[in-house]
């Protein structure tokens, strides 16, 4: 074999030894699309463009890797929730939309088709079987009515209260008649996020609408390079946190990146009718590092307690390159949450109604950057009447804050930023208008 065979033959094997190592890394690997459609879709087939699955579950169940895409066809809706699959630096795993017409719904409710419900006395009606998971809110009538949680049977006293036995997994609702010939629509938000990423990286959302959740719109805690973008996210939250000084505290943020977070983006969503907060990162248990982390470009509205919360505790994690940049902030303070017992109960109604929160910021602030948003209108306002709110804040920790360029709109007794001393006061370059 003369010395240009040779020559040929080694750079054979070792093109082999190259694409075979690549592949095994997920580098050269071809991403396979996989569609959905809960419409004519069936969690038989194979996930192709002709033979789309059908179903959440289905959609959990693939054999995803690296590069991949899952989209959900436009004009369909799937109730359940979604538990994403990692990427890799090689290729984010990409969960979106195909078709025409509007996004595809992603709902984390059981709704009124899937209930029946029995008498069991004078105005109280209970679902025949039992729901396995809390249900803490009810929307009723396309968005225009709500049920108001009570946390015992005999606390129902009115239209529309509703109990659930977390014990013997039942649902009660306190009606005039049957609910399901009460209401034109009937959703049960379930306690759990519609979109779970817990320990997930290197994931993308787009083109998505998230409703009807008892919990978080999009959390779980350890996330990193998460791009969400271009989705709608609303009427989430209302579940059990915890009891404070005697009474239930209820949670539910539309997107949340608790614990430690990294290279997150959230850029051009609508979020809005959240119980808490419209977008958070925040972290109040292991020592956490937060960085990194992008919102840009959102519009966020309507949401009980703050546009925007940030919390890091112990001192030993950080928090590091932060922006929130260019976002639209309506209406903090209102939303469906106003009609929960929460908003006329004073002691809870402390730290409703800001834009920006901080309840406690124990690590040293690099970069956190606030510029070039409009806040507009701040309701409740735990009576402060101030559209920023800093508590538990050190001087330490303050350091790497930046607030500027900053327009606020509304009434003029709303302005400023409140600190825990309850001084009101502007940043530099900061606009307000009446």
């Amino acid at each position: 074999m003369n010395m240009k065979k040779i020559c040929l033959w080694i750079l054979f094997i070792f093109t082999l030894f190259l694409t075979a190592c690549g592949e095994k890394n997920g580098e050269n690997k071809s991403a396979s699309v996989y569609y959905v459609d809960s419409m004519f879709g069936n969690d038989e087939n194979d996930g192709s463009f002709d033979n789309p699955i059908a179903t959440l579950d289905a959609v959990n169940q693939l054999p995803l890797q690296a590069g991949d895409q899952v989209l959900f066809k436009r004009g369909t809706v799937y109730r359940g929730q979604l538990f994403p699959v990692s990427g890799s630096d090689f290729g984010n795993i990409y969960y979106g939309a195909y078709g025409e017409g509007e996004n595809p719904v992603l709902l984390g409710s059981i709704g009124k088709d899937e209930l029946e419900w029995i008498q069991v006395e004078k105005h109280i009606f209970r679902v025949k079987e039992t729901i396995e998971v809390d249900v803490w809110n009810i929307i009723l009538d396309d968005n225009t009515n709500f049920g108001v949680k009570k946390w015992s049977y005999e606390a129902m006293e009115v239209e529309g209260d509703y109990y659930y036995n977390s014990k013997e997994k039942w649902l009660y609702l306190y009606c005039q008649e049957d609910p399901t010939e009460r209401y034109d629509s009937l959703e049960c938000a379930l306690t759990r996020h519609i979109i779970d990423e817990s320990n997930r990286s290197y994931v993308t959302y787009e083109n998505l609408t998230l409703k009807y959740g008892g919990a978080h719109g999009i959390g779980g805690g350890n996330t990193s390079h998460i791009t969400i973008r271009n989705l709608e996210i609303c009427y989430i939250g209302g579940g059990y946190l915890y009891i404070k000084e005697g009474r239930p505290v209820r949670f539910g943020n539309g997107i949340e990146f608790w614990s430690n977070a990294s290279d997150n983006l959230v850029e051009n969503c609508h979020i809005y009718e959240i119980l808490d907060s419209g977008v958070t990162n925040q972290n109040n248990t292991k020592k956490a590092k937060q960085e990194r982390i992008s919102y840009i470009n959102n519009y966020i509205h309507d949401c009980g307690m703050a546009s925007f919360e940030f919390d890091n505790a112990p001192a030993s994690g950080s928090m590091e390159d932060i922006l929130f940049v260019g976002n639209v902030c309506e209406n903090v303070g209102l939303g469906f949450g106003t009609t929960q017992d929460r908003y006329v109960n004073s002691e809870e109604n402390m730290g409703l109604g800001h834009h920006i929160i901080v309840f406690y910021m124990e690590v040293p602030m690099k970069r956190v950057v606030i510029r070039n948003n409009t806040f507009k209108d701040a309701y409740q306002a735990s009576g402060y009447r101030s559209m920023i709110l800093f508590s538990n804040m050190t001087e330490e920790a303050k350091e790497g804050l930046v607030i500027e360029e900053n327009i606020y709109q509304g009434k003029m007794d709303y302005f400023g930023i409140l600190f825990e001393n309850q001084e009101i006061s502007f940043f530099d370059n900061e606009e307000a208008y009446q």
